[in-house]
């Protein structure tokens, strides 16, 4: 056998760890037919970096050496190096450090994960991918990257929108125990395009809108929305309350505030409040108060039928009320209704600092003033709780009063005293600028300056014209007495005044004609036997014989006194005649 160089060993060479390297082979020296195909390489025996093996270059048999990872250094086996990576690969991959995506090219079902970090300090599961395409994180899920938007989305493979995502804050995704947000695709069944933000179903669970910082928005458990400022809406929008288009609250022009109740506006607010409706205030106590806090000089309530006042509103007056230029003789300025007849009741009431009622209009008709009042054609301050001043001319009088009463007994003025009045005060005074002219006292004195009392005597207004019958018998029978009013005895006993005059019961008995009656006082009816009491211990008008009231019998004085005049006419004749026969005896 010839040889070419030295002559082979007798016996195997053993060849040691990391002898032949690769730069030791040439090119194409050895070939895959020097190889036995059942023999394999070790490649401990192979150092160095093996980048360019052919899919020839090993048998069959040699791919059981890369079994395990470990036999492969990193980053020895270049990606165009390996076809495909067969989705069969047993054992358990190791962290892959330079796994490019390039260098993937095909990826079979994978149906667990579990990622135990990627720091040195991760000891804990931070994500698993569950089989039922679920997604658990651990810690927190960040997305970064600068000048980039993320998204957090719900795609399908159809591309449609029928699907949603939930982030809920305790529970599974349908639960409602805790918090959650809940966005909807347009196209998913019932629940469309919905936006659900929802708090936790226990006391705690409030809604906070945080803008720098502070609440800005906070939605209570209990309902309550509380705004940490103001709240703008558009340009032309309101604020509903029915969720629909009748009851809201919406900006008109010229910083107009205009309110809708059932599609109408009802209510109007700029510089002032314009109602088309009612105001009605029911149930227990309500309160219309007119506040100014200033305490500085202003009308507080204004009220008119008309768009423009003259003359122009007061500065000083708590209320005002004009009516219409041009309405009717019906128009009412202000209109009270009482709608029960009781005293206790009133319609109207007005009170001053002291509590104390001023003015009281009853709804049984009763009408009460506290004070003083001035009536007259100009504001006057009042001397005495009633004054009138006007002019009073031309037939109109300072007042007048008028009764409606169609019987025979209509009554007029009553001035009362509680007491038996002495002559020092008086029910009625006349008089001028300079002195009295006439005076009825207390007592019922009548003074007059000029001492002349007439009554009406113009032959026109009279008929049936006669002369008086003889008044002598009259006048003769009328006894004269002296006496004192027991009224006047019970307040000044024995000082009493006595007084000249007649008794109507015996003047009645001579000239019926002079005798008249008049209902009782309240002193005669307790005091002088016209009244007695009844069941309740109140004291009424006695009933006389005929089971009509009792009365107080009073004299025609005025009359007397004419009847005296035609007695005296009597005298004078009987006396002229005595004369004449005097005479004619004293001439014989």
């Amino acid at each position: 056998m010839a040889y070419w160089g030295n002559e082979p060993a007798k016996s195997a060479i053993k060849i040691g760890d990391d002898v032949i390297l690769s730069s030791h082979i040439d090119d194409d020296v050895i070939v895959n037919a020097d190889i036995n195909s059942s023999a394999a390489i070790a490649t401990s025996k192979i150092s160095g970096a093996l980048t360019a093996v052919g899919s020839h270059g090993l048998a069959t048999s040699a791919t059981t050496d890369t079994t395990s990872a470990s036999n492969i250094s990193s980053g020895t086996l270049a990606a165009a190096r390996v076809a495909t990576l067969n989705q069969n690969t047993t054992g358990t991959a190791a962290t892959v450090t330079t796994a490019a995506q390039p260098n993937i090219t095909s990826v079979g079902t994978l149906t667990g994960f579990t990622s135990t970090g990627i720091d040195d300090n991760a000891d804990q599961t931070v994500l698993t991918l569950g089989s039922d395409e679920s997604s658990t994180f651990a810690g927190h899920a960040l997305f970064t990257g600068s000048g980039v938007v993320r998204a957090l989305k719900m795609t399908t493979s159809d591309g449609s929108d029928n699907s949603g995502i939930v982030l809920a804050g305790g529970g599974d995704d349908a639960d409602t125990r805790g918090a959650f947000v809940q966005a909807m695709g347009n196209e998913k069944t019932s629940v469309g395009g919905r936006m659900y933000i929802a708090s936790g179903n226990i006391g705690t669970g409030h809604m906070h809108l945080v803008t720098g910082g502070s609440d800005t928005l906070k939605l209570d458990y209990d309902g309550t929305a509380t705004f940490a400022d103001n709240v703008v809406l558009a340009t032309t929008k309101g604020l509903y309350f029915d969720g629909g288009s009748n009851t809201y609250i919406k900006e008109g022009s010229g910083d107009t505030l205009n309110f809708y109740t059932g599609g109408n506006n009802t209510m109007t607010l700029n510089d002032h409040l314009t109602l088309t409706g009612n105001i009605n205030m029911t149930g227990a106590q309500r309160t219309l108060r007119l506040d100014n806090s200033s305490n500085t000089v202003a009308s507080m309530l204004r009220i008119a039928n008309r768009s423009s006042v003259s003359p122009t509103w007061a500065d000083e007056y708590i209320c005002e009320i004009h009516g219409s230029g041009s309405g009717t003789d019906s128009e009412v300025l202000m209109f009270l209704h009482h709608h029960e007849n009781d005293a206790d009741r009133p319609i109207l009431r007005a009170m001053n600092s002291d509590n104390a009622t001023q003015i009281e209009l009853g709804s049984n008709q009763q009408y009460k003033f506290r004070g003083k009042m001035c009536i007259g054609d100009n504001i006057h301050t009042p001397a005495c709780p009633l004054h009138v001043k006007a002019p009073g001319i031309d037939g109109a009088a300072l007042a007048r009063l008028e009764s409606t009463s169609t019987t025979s007994n209509p009554e007029g003025i009553l001035v009362y005293y509680p007491s038996n009045s002495s002559t020092s005060g008086w029910a009625w005074y006349q008089q001028n600028s300079a002195e009295g002219k006439s005076m009825i006292h207390n007592n019922g004195d009548f003074d007059s300056r000029t001492d002349s009392y007439g009554g009406w005597s113009d032959e026109r207004i009279k008929t049936d014209i006669t002369d008086a019958s003889s008044q002598w018998d009259d006048i003769k029978n009328i006894r004269m007495r002296n006496f004192k009013f027991k009224s006047a005895v019970a307040e000044h006993g024995d000082d009493a005044i006595k007084l000249l005059g007649t008794v109507a019961q015996e003047v009645e008995l001579v000239s019926p004609g002079l005798v008249q009656e008049i209902p009782p006082s309240k002193y005669e009816i307790e005091e002088c036997g016209f009244g007695e009491q009844n069941e309740d211990g109140e004291w009424v008008v006695k009933k006389d014989e005929n089971g009509k009231d009792m009365a107080v019998k009073t004299m025609k004085s005025s009359v007397l006194y004419m009847k005296a005049v035609k007695c005296l006419q009597e005298a004078m004749e009987k006396i002229e005649t005595l004369e004449t026969k005097v005479t004619a005896l004293e001439n014989a």
